[in-house]
């Protein structure tokens, strides 16, 4: 095989790698949302287990997909080991975007704030106006303190001791590692207690 050739078959290839992680890309985010759209496992009621759980389950589809085509395609450039990285490609991109897009939008205060502010454009709000709001709507109308609970129980990081909530084992040790994480990331580390006494309530 002469240099020319061989520069054409490592070109080749890696243009089809390329076209398989694209498509792999593109085709697993349109599944991972068709998934969520369908109302699949809406049973769940965390969005963010629940996206997780979607995530694998487009995971299993796309691999297949992928291998399949490889398979019916018939070329020697591509092969499982292929198919399976471009799904573990798309697996990323999607746990990925499930953390920064629907899950930011579902939970984030600053979201509400906004959401409320693009209701009333032409109304201006202080401090206290935008606090007043969110006791009211956020926590009052919404419910978002007893959701969060609920969620909390259900995962096993909160119980239920008879309409009353008890931290776990399970939940300690989830805020000791989120106090890690607040540590090493520059977090605001007063979310997760770090500098309260023990029993004493927030203020």
């Amino acid at each position: 095989m002469t240099p020319t050739s061989r520069f054409a078959a490592l070109a080749l290839a890696l243009a089809a790698l390329a076209g398989l992680y694209t498509f792999g890309i593109f085709t697993g985010f349109v599944t991972f949302a068709a998934l969520f759209k369908a109302g699949l496992l809406k049973s769940i009621g965390a969005l963010f287990f629940r996206g997780l759980v979607l995530a694998g389950v487009t995971f299993v589809i796309l691999f297949a997909l992928l291998a399949a085509l490889i398979k019916c395609w018939g070329r020697h450039e591509l092969n499982g080991r292929d198919a399976f990285c471009a799904a573990v490609l798309s697996l990323s991109f999607n746990i990925c975007f499930l953390v920064v897009g629907p899950v930011t939008v579902d939970r984030s205060v600053s979201i509400f704030m906004l959401g409320e502010m693009a209701a009333n454009p032409d109304e201006s709000y202080s401090t206290e106006d935008m606090s007043r709001l969110f006791v009211k709507v956020y926590i009052g109308d919404y419910q978002q303190i007893g959701r969060r609970l609920r969620e909390q129980t259900d995962i096993g990081n909160v119980e239920d001791t008879g309409g009353r909530y008890r931290i776990s084992r399970r939940g300690q040790d989830f805020i000791a590692i989120s106090k890690l994480v607040s540590w090493l990331f520059d977090a605001d580390p007063r979310l997760a207690g770090a500098q309260r006494e023990a029993g004493e309530p927030a203020r």
